[in-house]
């Protein structure tokens, strides 16, 4: 995890008191009650609310701002309770600020780790970037396939494996050999079982 994108959970108490009343007025029916203990139920609560209320490209920009504010743990914790978001982390890595990004990295280095078997969900999205004009991009969706290491993510990688940029090719390689070492773990692992 990066450390410093881990804001204490009441950092963002007047932050998220703001968007509460903000939220209560268009969502009649939002509890009244809320403190500096309810932060994190607060932020998933938010964003789930905003998440039905809006369209899914309404709802990247409010990700990102928290994000932006250091709010790993909730972001965290908000994506494993809405899987449904998992498809919103290759538009969330379009985001200009770095802050953004490296919070979406620690993100799905988290949840390629707690949440083995729905990360997959995210490969179609960050795939798309390999296509980006920006190499910085291309390498950085690269690097995302190769943390999740899922099967899926290798038509798409092998399919870019001659990308223009030399450091974004090194990058697709490490990847694409990460995740074929993870198969052949995953294969040796079920022998094992099956013996």
């Amino acid at each position: 995890m990066c450390g410093m994108l881990d804001a204490p959970i009441d950092s963002g108490y007047m932050y998220f008191s703001e968007l509460f009343d903000n939220i209560r007025l268009a969502a009649p029916g939002v509890s009244e009650d809320f403190d500096e203990s309810s932060n994190r139920e607060f932020m998933t609560l938010s964003i789930r609310t905003l998440y039905l209320m809006e369209k899914e490209s309404d709802i990247i920009p409010f990700i990102a701002e928290y994000m932006e504010k250091g709010f790993l743990e909730n972001i965290i914790d908000m994506f494993k309770h809405d899987r449904g978001l998992y498809a919103l982390i290759g538009d969330l890595m379009r985001d200009e600020r770095i802050r953004v990004r490296i919070g979406m990295t620690a993100l799905v280095e988290d949840l390629s780790k707690s949440d083995r078997q729905h990360i997959r969900h995210a490969v179609p999205g960050i795939a798309a970037l390999l296509k980006d004009m920006n190499p910085a991009t291309r390498g950085d969706a690269a690097y995302l396939l190769g943390i999740i290491g899922h099967c899926d993510a290798l038509p798409f990688l092998t399919e870019v494996l001659e990308d223009e940029d030399q450091q974004v090719r090194e990058i697709i390689r490490e990847s694409v050999e990460e995740i074929r070492k993870a198969i052949e773990v995953s294969e040796g692992v079920k022998e094992l079982r099956g013996a």
